[in-house]
């Protein structure tokens, strides 16, 4: 009988980020919205209409100031830049938009001519969900361009505007159409850089990361690979990116990128992209979205678009596209969404193994949605290979709903003793799966044996005692110099406490949690988890406090 039992690794794993199957980007398409939305201005044109563009949406779902969507925009009425200001809307349904209660737009006005104005907005909510930041780009004069920030904890007092970037640019094209993500402790941004006048070659678009909003500043830039994205017989390009936005979702940075006449400042039809870092890009072969020449439509050449996930385990997105002015066809904005997209059956949140009282192991897993999900197999290995796993449970019903749910098997044949790893295979309806994992665990025999060595990578290791009371800590290893994030949440999903947010350098560390939240109020006897993320890395544990 066993007299002892070794925890090797219980493993709980943040994997919506890591679920996605092979995309066929040249799949995706949208149909055109058959009318602009309502968006409110502050100025009209000459001819009484509303003219905005250069949307940017942000979701919160639980709400943020009472409504879900809020949108950053700027007028561009009779194609004059002295009113291209920062404005906000709001909305619930992504389609009717009103000004904030209580707030007036713009929310930041200082243009003073057709060539010193303002353009390019850009909307960003702070990790713990506090402050919502307005980014907006300035060109200041025909070799100066700056971006600014104003924040609010409301959604209708702004702080006062905050200088981010000051740059000596050409042809007033350095710093067009930037989109920052806030992803992994780091504000990437990616940006447009026309060349120089009179020079003859293709527009770039930059990438720059740095822990802060003014360290872009002064951030590295590396050029992405995003090259013209059309060319004639003669190998000549004839369209270029133009204006872009940027957002990451299951693991993967996506662009909706506009893409124009080559070497003319226009819009026209839109692409859409992803990558693994930022850099590197794949785009579909096919706009996902065209523009329509004829004259009685409303979106005849397409401009700055936004895009959101429909949902968390859906690779389609919604489009909020902007169109320029073309004769008297004003500048607006449309609403649309994405088909063609992968929507994944299954998004799991975590999946564990520990080792039961009996001496038997048992694997644990949470899904926070299920689509088409015939059922679960549990398989096992003493190799780290799927390939050559034994399947060890019957196929166990999904429940194919929208909530949380809990699953947990107990492989009752585990070996004697060694190094186990175990996999979760989900199956859908139509017999295709996804293998997640390995998770792995060690069992020995004897106290005095100790389990193999682990290679050294960034990840949570010891969470002690556990369970706790009053506090326990947390031992951590970093691969290599990155900026750590540890933070406490909830069976809720409510972020209760950051432990860290700085830079390590590669070695082994510990942080203690007294278990408290970030307001010092003592938390109650429950299951938590501690999550740690860098930019390339997330893993979490689950703890107990027991009072």
């Amino acid at each position: 009988m066993k007299t002892a039992l070794y925890l090797f690794v219980i493993l709980l794993l943040m994997l919506t980020s890591q679920l996605i199957a092979q995309i066929n980007i040249s799949a995706y398409a949208a149909d055109n919205a058959e009318a602009p939305l309502d968006i409110p201005s502050y100025i009209l044109n000459a001819a009484g209409q509303k003219e905005v563009v250069h949307p940017d949406v942000i979701f919160e779902p639980t709400g943020w100031n009472g409504y879900q969507y809020w949108m950053a925009y700027t007028p561009f009425p009779d194609v004059d830049a002295v009113h291209e200001n920062p404005c906000i809307a709001v909305s619930n349904d992504r389609e009717n938009w009103i000004e904030p209660p209580g707030g007036t737009n713009p929310i930041d006005s200082f243009a003073s001519s057709a060539s010193v104005y303002n353009s390019d907005t850009e909307l960003i909510l702070s990790a713990d969900k506090d402050t919502l930041y307005c980014i907006w780009r300035r060109v200041a004069s025909y070799t100066q361009e700056v971006m600014y920030y104003r924040y609010t904890t409301d959604g209708i007092n702004w702080s006062p505007k905050v200088e981010i970037m000051n740059l000596t640019t050409t042809n007033t094209g350095g710093l067009i159409s930037p989109a920052i993500v806030y992803q992994g402790g780091m504000y990437r941004m990616w940006s447009v850089r026309k060349p120089a006048s009179g020079v003859t070659a293709p527009r770039v678009v930059e990438y720059r990361q740095a822990s802060s909003l003014s360290g872009l500043q002064v951030a590295a830039v590396v050029v992405t690979t995003i090259t013209p994205f059309t060319y004639n017989a003669t190998s000549v390009p004839t369209t270029e990116t133009w204006h872009l936005n940027v957002i990451y979702h299951n693991g993967y940075y996506w662009m909706i990128n506009t893409v124009g006449p080559y070497g003319v400042s226009s819009g026209g039809d839109l692409y859409l992209g992803y990558s693994a870092d930022g850099i590197t890009w794949t785009f579909g072969s096919q706009p996902v979205l065209t523009r329509r020449d004829p004259f009685s439509y409303w979106d005849r050449i397409l401009y700055r678009a936004s895009i959101l996930p429909t949902s968390g385990n859906s690779n389609n997105f919604y489009i909020w596209y902007s169109v320029q002015r073309k004769n008297s066809t004003p500048h607006m904005i449309g609403f649309t969404f994405t088909t063609g997209g992968e929507t994944l059956p299954v998004e799991l949140s975590s999946l564990t193994a520990i080792v039961t009282p009996l001496n038997t192991v048992q694997i644990n897993w949470v899904t926070q949605s299920e689509t088409n999900v015939s059922g679960y197999y549990v398989l096992r290995n003493t190799s780290a290979n799927d390939a050559t796993a034994s399947v060890v449970s019957p196929l166990i019903a999904g429940t194919n709903t929208s909530t949380q749910t809990s699953y947990s098997f107990i492989d009752q044949n585990n070996p004697e003793s060694g190094l186990l790893f175990y996999w979760l295979k989900c199956v859908d309806l139509a017999g295709t799966y996804t293998v997640h994992g390995p998770i792995s665990i060690y069992l020995e025999t004897s106290p005095n044996t100790p389990p193999p060595p682990v290679a050294f990578g960034t990840s949570l290791q010891r969470v002690y005692p556990n369970p706790f009371n009053p506090t326990t800590t947390i031992d951590f290893t970093i691969a290599k110099p990155s900026t750590v994030r540890i933070e406490i949440y909830n069976l809720r999903g409510e972020n209760l406490r950051r432990l860290g947010n700085q830079f390590y350098a590669k070695g082994t560390y510990e942080c203690v949690w007294d278990g408290k939240a970030e307001n010092g109020e003592v938390q109650a006897s429950g299951i938590y988890f501690i999550k740690l993320s860098t930019p390339d890395h997330v893993s979490a544990r689950k703890v107990l406090m027991l009072k």
